[in-house]
C-alpha cells in the first residue's frame, strides 16, 4: 500500500535508510576495489560520505595543476571553493562523492586516490 506521498512501505524504508546520517558511501565498483586492494585492513569503503569527501578533496589538492584542472573540468567545479556543478541543488556529500568516483574512473585516478586515502587514514 502506498503512503500519502506515493511511496510503498518498502520505498519509504529505503528513503529513511538513505536519509540516515550514518550510512556508508556506495562507492563506484572500481574505486571500492582500488581501496580494498590498497589497504583492506582500513575498510575505507565504510566511511561516511562526509569522511570520504574529505579524503577526495584532500587528494584533489595534491594533484599537479594540470591534473587538478582536468578533474575540475570533469566535475564541473570552478576553483577550490567552487561546488561540484553536477551536485548543485543536492544536499549532502553523497552526490559529491559519487561525482568524484566517476571522475576518478574516467581520468584513471582510482589507484592513485586509493594510495592517498590509505596514507591519510590512521
Amino acid at each position: 500500500m502506498a503512503t500519502r506521498w506515493g511511496l510503498t512501505s518498502a520505498g519509504a524504508a529505503v528513503l529513511v535508510w538513505a536519509l540516515s546520517a550514518n550510512f556508508a558511501v556506495a562507492q563506484a565498483p572500481a574505486v571500492r576495489q582500488a581501496l580494498e586492494r590498497a589497504c583492506p585492513q582500513k575498510h575505507l569503503a565504510d566511511l561516511s560520505p562526509a569522511e570520504m569527501l574529505d579524503l577526495q578533496d584532500g587528494f584533489r589538492s595534491t594533484l599537479p595543476a594540470e591534473r587538478r584542472a582536468a578533474l575540475d573540468h570533469v566535475l564541473h567545479k570552478h576553483g577550490d571553493e567552487g561546488a561540484i556543478g553536477l551536485c548543485v541543488g543536492h544536499d549532502g556529500a553523497s552526490c559529491d562523492v559519487g561525482a568524484y568516483d566517476r571522475a576518478f574512473v574516467k581520468l584513471k585516478l582510482t589507484t592513485r586516490f586509493a594510495r592517498h586515502a590509505c596514507s591519510q587514514q590512521g
